[in-house]
């Protein structure tokens, strides 16, 4: 990970490819607004047993990245959580973007990330566009 990225940094984090063209372009706005550099990451098992399915979610998270003018990086890791944390400590983003949680597993990673560092607004996108900035004393 290049760390000369450190300073005003918008981190986005996808995995979801039919969401990932939202929730990136929204969040360069909000990198925008902020006037910070954007960074696109996606966390991905090490493991898969559909490489076809990987391969194409791949090329439609890297596709909105470069649509954004921004680079996708991509962790693999089994332990989406500690990868996560380990990416904030790195690049130190002023904020996160992530798509709106589907299921529990998903508000369990926004509400580890909250946990993790408090100061660190996050926002949600809806399939919209639309941008939710979470409480930070949630």
């Amino acid at each position: 990970m290049d760390k000369t990225v450190i300073g005003k940094t918008v981190l986005v984090w996808i995995t979801n490819p039919a969401a990932c063209e939202i929730i990136v372009k929204t969040g360069k706005k909000i990198a925008e607004e902020l006037n910070a550099e954007l960074m696109v990451a996606s966390i991905q098992q090490k493991i898969r047993d559909n490489w076809e399915t990987t391969v194409s979610d791949l090329e439609a998270l890297n596709k909105a990245s470069r649509n954004a003018n921004a680079e996708l990086t991509v962790i693999y890791s089994d332990n989406t959580f500690e990868a996560a944390v380990k990416t904030v400590r790195e690049v130190q983003p002023i904020a996160m973007v992530t798509g709106v949680p589907g299921n529990l597993r998903k508000n369990l990673f926004i509400e580890q990330l909250q946990n993790f560092d408090k100061d660190v607004p996050i926002y949600t996108i809806d399939s919209r566009g639309n941008a939710l900035k979470l409480s930070q004393n949630t």
